[in-house]
């Protein structure tokens, strides 16, 4: 898990700093898709604009992301001068990987499969916490029977609160000559940016 990454502060400007990050490179494991897919998600998705962080306790807010560089707007002015080396605590994102619509080809279930294996890899990565999405009708399900009193459970007890995504993860698939194409997109929930 990811949660304490170096950083060298660039400048400052009032309460707004901008830090390079040394951000971990995720070797690649093997040549499976989807093993590369993960990587890359992982790579792509260490820190976003809109997350909180904080350096040496001071709370702030990623204002914008360019590759390694990120603008912060902290809620005091950082202590620390140009140049300086600090530690960036970086929150675990919450992901939602939604179903992969097959656009061209014979087998339908590929986006199911290709969604199911991916996230399985990003539950396994430690680096997410994956929020389901593509079995929410079954926990919809399990909510109501709870407030049926079926269940044994205290209905006026029970109080189910879904966690929201930081990020969503979805993509469509082509069947182009015996391959398949996979396009993918990562949505900043909170910008909406792709």
């Amino acid at each position: 898990r990811i949660s304490d990454i170096g950083g060298i502060v660039q400048s400052i400007s009032g309460k707004e700093v901008l830090l390079q990050l040394q951000l971990p490179d995720f070797k690649k494991e093997s040549d499976d898709a989807i093993d590369e897919i993960a990587r890359q998600v992982k790579q792509k998705a260490i820190i976003i604009e809109g997350i909180d962080v904080s350096v040496e306790g001071i709370t702030g807010s990623v204002k914008k992301v360019d590759g390694k560089t990120i603008s912060v707007s902290f809620d005091k002015a950082l202590p620390y001068p140009v140049g300086s080396t600090v530690t960036v605590k970086i929150p675990k994102k919450r992901i939602a990987i939604v179903d992969f619509t097959v656009i061209r080809g014979g087998i339908k279930e590929a986006g199911s499969i290709v969604m199911e294996r991916l996230s399985t890899e990003l539950i396994e990565s430690g680096i997410f916490t994956v929020v389901e999405r593509s079995k929410l009708q079954s926990i919809i399900e399990e909510f109501k029977l709870i407030q049926s009193g079926l269940s044994g459970e205290d209905p006026g007890k029970f109080k189910p609160m879904l966690m929201i995504a930081d990020i969503i993860l979805t993509g469509t698939l082509s069947e182009v000559s015996n391959n398949y194409d996979i396009n993918l997109r990562l949505l900043n929930v909170q910008t909406g940016q792709a």
